[in-house]
């Protein structure tokens, strides 16, 4: 009895943790859409994109290459290396912040890019840290960490009497001192972790991230096209419009996150058949909360604030195509998973990087020929999500590793949510 109530508290514990921090997650982005001129929150989206695929870019994959050290215990992947790549990466960015701030302004999307990349590629490590040492709710927190200081300092600005066209600097400030943080907390983690890093030892633990970055990098270009493509094509305020339905769009995501944080450790250890059930019951999970969230949506948007009630309202399908989009980028998600674990991230890079190669171009063509409305939008940046999944299972086929459990109710799920999208 005892050790059932001690499971129940954990799991009472992680469930409230978990709210908490995906709560504050979900609604920071809503909170900042309605405290900052359309425009502004526009350009703070795009920059938080841009500094996304940069972070990944830069960071060379080891921050997906940490369950590799401290839960495989791969010999040839060290903890200080990827401790010393990710300082190498702070502090190039922080020179090249200085050199944004002078050129361009410290509230241009450029240098604001180059913020949201130093703060995005620590907490990142930190977050996988967490996970890999079994401390879910800790990781939460730190995932929730960026999100969280852009709220407080755009509503403390709000609260100070700030005009709203003021108070993006502010918001500057805060993450500016929040990525201090993180990266003197890294300095000094650095200096303790043994063994220490050496040139050989960077170089092999570069070797086995590097393909782990070029799965994740495909996979954030075509999950977070979505706003830097809308960004480059449709404008700022068209931007902000997108960003605020596909924020909200995204709280599906919750039930893939809740099951991915407990069981991370968990899935690389799972044997085969058990992992593929497991991988199956997270599709489906976030199956049923796109439908609850969808039928909710309507009476319930106003809950969400006036940034995206008002969206919602004048594009309900474009929002509910966006919200159909959430058990694509949940099966992504579990694919990268996968590939970390098998090692067959770089066979399965070939097919997903021709994909978007093709997709990426004709989609803007196509757009730019007969003009760039969300409606359209989402529906092309739908297509494009799905032939990168489809590429994505059939490199993972060719490479040996294979979940058809898992990989056709995922995409027949998501064609028929995007039926119901248009019919609705």
């Amino acid at each position: 009895m005892p050790g059932r109530l001690d499971r129940l508290w954990r799991l009472a514990r992680y469930l409230g943790a978990f709210g908490l921090a995906r709560g504050g997650l979900f609604i920071a982005p809503l909170l900042i859409a309605n405290a900052l001129p359309a425009a502004d929150y526009g350009r703070l989206e795009f920059a938080q994109a841009a500094g996304s695929l940069a972070a990944s870019v830069l960071g060379l994959g080891t921050a997906a290459a940490v369950p590799l050290a401290l839960i495989q215990q791969h010999a040839q992947v060290r903890w200080s290396a990827l401790l010393l790549h990710q300082l190498h990466l702070a502090l190039w960015l922080l020179l090249a912040l200085a050199v944004a701030w002078w050129w361009v302004g410290p509230v241009s999307a450029g240098a604001m890019a180059v913020l949201f990349a130093l703060s995005l590629a620590l907490q990142g490590l930190w977050s996988t840290r967490l996970k890999s040492a079994g401390r879910a709710e800790a990781s939460l927190v730190m995932d929730t960490g960026q999100w969280l200081v852009l709220a407080l300092a755009t509503l403390g600005a709000a609260a100070l009497a700030v005009p709203a066209g003021d108070r993006l600097p502010w918001a500057v400030a805060v993450m500016m001192a929040y990525g201090a943080a993180l990266l003197l907390f890294t300095g000094a983690r650095w200096r303790r972790a043994q063994p220490p890093a050496d040139r050989q030892s960077y170089r092999d633990a570069l070797r086995h991230s590097v393909p782990l970055m070029l799965a994740g990098v495909l996979a954030l270009v075509v999950t977070t096209s979505g706003r830097l493509g809308m960004g480059l094509l449709g404008g700022a305020e068209l931007t902000g419009a997108y960003a605020a339905l596909a924020r909200a769009a995204a709280l599906p995501i919750v039930a893939h996150q809740v099951v991915m944080v407990a069981r991370f450790r968990a899935l690389f250890e799972l044997p085969q058949a058990a992992l593929e059930r497991a991988l199956r019951s997270v599709v489906w999970a976030v199956v049923a909360a796109v439908l609850v969230f969808g039928v909710a949506s309507g009476p319930l948007g106003h809950w969400l604030g006036p940034a995206f009630s008002t969206q919602f309202a004048a594009h309900r399908v474009a929002g509910l195509s966006i919200l159909a989009q959430s058990v694509l980028w949940s099966a992504i998600a579990l694919n990268d998973l996968v590939n970390a674990r098998h090692g067959s991230a770089a066979a399965t890079n070939r097919w997903t990087a021709a994909c978007l190669l093709l997709a990426l171009p004709l989609a803007a063509a196509w757009l730019l020929d007969r003009g760039v409305t969300l409606e359209r939008y989402a529906l092309v940046h739908s297509g494009v999500m799905l032939a990168y999944y489809l590429c994505q299972a059939a490199g993972m086929w060719r490479a040996g590793v294979r979940l058809p459990a898992v990989w056709w109710p995922a995409a027949l799920a998501f064609l028929c949510l995007s039926l119901l999208a248009h019919v609705v």
